[in-house]
């Protein structure tokens, strides 16, 4: 029921809300013989754990990695909740077990009462209302670049692909005849990271990918600071000008074959959007192959990341190490900073394969 005089609602953390109500001229919470009859649709039944299990057993939340009270309702799966920015999949409760050990004695000895002054003069004694301002200053700085990320996330993919719809189109909805750019990057994440501790640096994760600065090191310094970075994770996504786009494909892999060896024959495909990061070098990237399963060749089976140009040239394939994260991203150690890393899949001789003669 909704709130009013005769009910109300206690805070229970992320457990949610518990159902109070009035009896006589006091508040009691609602016993267990009416908590599931139809006077509380919806409402449940919980009882104190007393087991791992039994905590466990109440379920998980989505919330918010920066505000444990920001919950999303609905999201019920892990994949759900976490393809979206940066919301996270947690228990609801969690179990912390004691360990209960002997009390143990403790000698006694007698000392001769004495009083003295209660205060002493320091020019250097602790200030807790300075202590409580720096703290303070030091939250509200991570809660604000949480919030920064969160709305960069939402709103720079429309402020870049806006003007590129307008680019093409002319009078009356008329193709305009511009020569557009070939492809564009816009900033997803953005993140201020201290030079001197990059080792404890938190990675930057969107659903395009991750990038984690722990092993990297800065190359470029804020405006008026020496000792930080500012770190941007970017998108790269390539414009199609239409030219391959009418007819029929020879291969459901045929639009992404772009991918040459040293000898000039086409050798893979790509299988995702370029990612970039800046103000930092050597770090730790992994990307989303977002292209499906449908549009992916057989005889590709190597995987390997190449770069790409603003002008949408693919590089010959690096020959990297790439491992597969639990979430099924392509990652690999010792990227460059400002380079456009692309998934790929490679054919397994792809080093000395040759073009078909012509």
């Amino acid at each position: 029921p909704s709130e009013s005089s005769d009910f109300r609602y206690e805070h229970a953390h992320t457990a949610g809300c518990i159902v109070t109500k009035k009896e006589g001229d006091k508040t009691v919470r609602v016993p267990e013989s009416e908590c599931l009859t139809s006077t509380y649709p919806g409402a449940r039944w919980r009882t104190r754990a007393e087991s791992s299990s039994q905590c466990l057993g109440h379920g998980e939340i989505c919330h918010s990695p920066y505000n444990d009270y920001e919950i999303f309702g609905g999201m019920v799966t892990k994949a759900r909740c976490e393809d979206k920015c940066e919301n996270v999949m947690s228990p609801a409760a969690r179990w912390r077990a004691g360990k209960w050990s002997n009390a143990k004695g403790r000698a006694l000895t007698y000392a001769q009462r004495s009083y003295n002054k209660v205060n002493e003069w320091d020019l250097k004694s602790f200030n807790n209302e300075v202590f409580q301002r720096w703290v303070q200053g030091g939250v509200a700085s991570m809660m604000a670049q949480a919030q920064k990320t969160k709305i960069i996330c939402k709103i720079a993919p429309f402020a870049t692909w806006i003007p590129v719809f307008a680019s093409h189109c002319g009078a009356s909805g008329t193709t305009s005849g511009e020569t557009a750019s070939k492809s564009i990057q816009y900033t997803l994440a953005s993140n201020t990271v201290a030079c001197g501790n990059l080792a404890s640096g938190r990675p930057m994760q969107i659903y395009d990918g991750s990038l984690d600065v722990t092993t990297a090191s800065c190359t470029t310094r804020r405006a008026g600071s020496t000792k930080s970075a500012e770190v941007t994770f970017q998108k790269w996504v390539p414009i199609s000008d239409g030219s391959a786009g009418g007819g029929r494909r020879a291969s459901a892999c045929a639009a992404h074959e772009v991918i040459t060896n040293a000898n000039g024959a086409v050798v893979g495909q790509k299988v995702g959007f370029g990612l970039i990061g800046n103000g930092v070098t050597g770090f730790n990237l992994c990307i989303n192959p977002l292209v499906p399963a449908v549009e992916r060749c057989s005889q590709y089976t190597i995987m390997d990341v190449v770069t790409v140009s603003s002008a949408g040239v693919y590089s010959q394939p690096l020959g990297k190490t790439i491992t597969v994260n639990t979430q099924g991203h392509y990652c690999f150690t010792s990227a460059t900073g400002g380079w456009a890393y692309v998934p790929v899949l490679l054919q397994t001789d792809w080093q000395t394969v040759t073009p078909a003669p012509t």
